[in-house]
């Protein structure tokens, strides 16, 4: 039902694109945004996330090298997250439910944030928010980062200027977060995981 597979240049994404505009999800809404923009660093990845074969969501995850200070060989990850909820009839996304998020019952928890952390996996990990206004990014700067922090997922972010913006940059806790994704972990997350990786992630 759900797969994660690599972003593929050859892939047909027409319709995952034009979905992405109409609900705002502009830094997915073509190739030149969702993929080449990365192709600059040294290390970079890109997922989609399909359900029922149709394309519902992306993220990438990055080298920081321009940011050495973070840390040696640290990764930007849950960047171009998106998810189009309006897809998925058996599961749902939504950061209004503070329960469901407490029990990482979305689908960002369960499949997109585990697949960065896997590909930058014992490297210093971060999440950057800002206050833009494009796709979901103030939901997740003012609601979704709060409630992350205060599962003990992240550090006290950092704030810094970076490619243009104001940026906050949320530490992952790898250890804290991949145990609460053990005791939450839904049983098809597990199966796409496994079948992505050739191993249990947690």
């Amino acid at each position: 039902m759900y797969k994660i597979i690599d972003f593929d240049k050859n892939l047909n994404l027409d319709s995952f694109y034009n979905e992405t505009k109409i609900k705002g999800f502009l830094n997915n809404s073509n190739q030149e945004v969702l993929y080449d923009s990365f192709t600059h660093f040294k290390n970079f990845k890109i997922w989609l996330l399909y359900y029922n074969e149709t394309c519902i969501g992306s993220v990438a995850a990055h080298s920081l090298e321009e940011l050495e200070f973070l840390g040696n060989n640290a990764f930007r990850i849950a960047a171009r997250t998106c998810i189009l909820n309006h897809l998925v009839t058996d599961r749902k996304h939504s950061l209004r439910n503070a329960t469901g998020l407490h029990k990482m019952d979305h689908l960002t928890s369960q499949f997109l944030i585990p697949i960065c952390v896997a590909y930058a996996i014992d490297n210093p990990m971060y999440i950057s928010t800002n206050e833009s206004l494009v796709g979901s990014q103030h939901k997740v700067h003012r609601t979704w980062t709060k409630v992350m922090k205060h599962l003990d997922f992240f550090e006290d972010p950092i704030e810094l200027e970076y490619r243009n913006s104001f940026q906050h940059f949320w530490k992952l806790k790898q250890e804290n977060y991949l145990k609460k994704l053990k005791e939450n972990q839904w049983p098809e997350a597990k199966i796409a995981l496994k079948n992505y990786l050739g191993y249990d992630l947690v």
